[in-house]
């Protein structure tokens, strides 16, 4: 490789870059801020260029959204605020562009994307594994506010979105079942929301929390069954 070295201004000019674009590699960490460049430095800012081939005006224009809507993006970290975009990046935006056509707008699309996540294109209403909100609410006699509140605490997983509705998977029924009786016992939103993480990964070095959990439960238990044996003398 040659080691010539070159001014900033050949490189600006180099990958037809201008003086704020050029600050925003040095910014981003692909380049260093110094007087001259060697053609090393000018490899790493190419392999950046095709690994990153999208610049914020092309993506603009390939999914019609303004310059105002892309600020709004990056300000509620959605997409990274960034000179050049991967193809893999723009999945985010694919979803506002989708949420946009259902009719949201662009602070409802803000919203769901950041509290509940991307729109499905799977048919969920055919999927026998999950449960829409208001059966959810029937089945376990948790209002669907109070769902929506253990969703947002992420003290439950998040559901899917299709077509405007939640869906979430049926297992959700039992762990909110666990809270609603956890509670009922006594025990913290906090420690229960633990305690379901560990319940849910199966890890082996959640094992010792959850039967501790059991064993608690059950001497419990015992207390109750000696205190209803002596009322009923």
């Amino acid at each position: 490789m040659s080691t010539k070295e070159l001014h900033k201004e050949d490189l600006q000019k180099r990958f037809k870059i201008n003086e704020e674009k050029f600050n925003k590699l040095v910014s981003e960490g692909i380049i260093e801020d110094k007087e001259l460049y060697s053609e090393a430095d000018a490899e790493r800012i190419k392999v950046h260029r095709k690994q990153n081939p999208l610049s914020r005006e092309d993506i603009e224009k390939r999914y019609k959204i303004t310059r105002e809507q892309f600020e709004l993006l990056i300000e509620n970290r959605i997409i990274e605020d960034r000179l050049f975009y991967s193809e893999t990046e723009t999945e985010a935006l694919k979803s506002f562009i989708k949420l946009r056509k259902l009719g949201y707008s662009d602070t409802a699309c803000i919203k769901v994307l950041k509290e509940i996540g991307l729109p499905e294109d799977e048919d969920l209403f055919e999927n026998p594994e999950y449960i829409q909100l208001k059966e959810l609410a029937e089945q376990t006699g948790i209002t669907e506010r109070t769902i929506k509140f253990y969703e947002k605490s992420s003290i439950i997983l998040k559901p899917k979105v299709y077509k405007n509705k939640r869906f979430y998977k049926r297992e959700t029924a039992e762990e909110l079942e666990l809270i609603r009786d956890l509670q009922m016992l006594g025990y913290k939103l906090n420690s229960i929301s633990s305690l379901l993480a560990l319940y849910r990964e199966k890890r082996s070095e959640g094992k010792k929390e959850i039967d501790a959990l059991i064993s608690e439960l059950e001497e419990k238990k015992q207390l109750a069954d000696s205190i209803i044996k002596k009322l009923k003398g």
